[in-house]
């Protein structure tokens, strides 16, 4: 997509990320919905209360966005891998 221009390939890995952060920003919003059910709801196991918190805290939940293809990102756009070249490197 970025053809060769780093500029616009950063722009396009920007635009992916912010995309990856609403996804998990709407995602939390519909699993706090799920568990606000409580036992009657299709989440009723992690909204089980035996300790005095449910299985799922979601304030505790992790939101990741990984480096999964970093290599498969840089020889695609370069032709080299990380390891190949030091301007493969040099590009993350």
């Amino acid at each position: 997509m970025a053809a060769g221009d780093e500029k616009k390939l950063f722009a396009l890995l920007k635009e992916f990320i912010a995309k990856a952060v609403n996804a998990h920003v709407q995602k939390k919003d519909f699993l706090e919905k799920l568990l606000s059910y409580s036992e009657k709801g299709p989440l009723s196991l992690l909204a089980m209360n035996h300790d005095g918190f449910p299985f799922l805290r979601m304030n505790m939940a992790y939101y990741i966005i990984g480096m999964v293809g970093l290599n498969e990102l840089v020889q695609i756009h370069q032709g080299k891998e990380l390891h190949q070249t030091p301007a493969a490197l040099e590009l993350v």
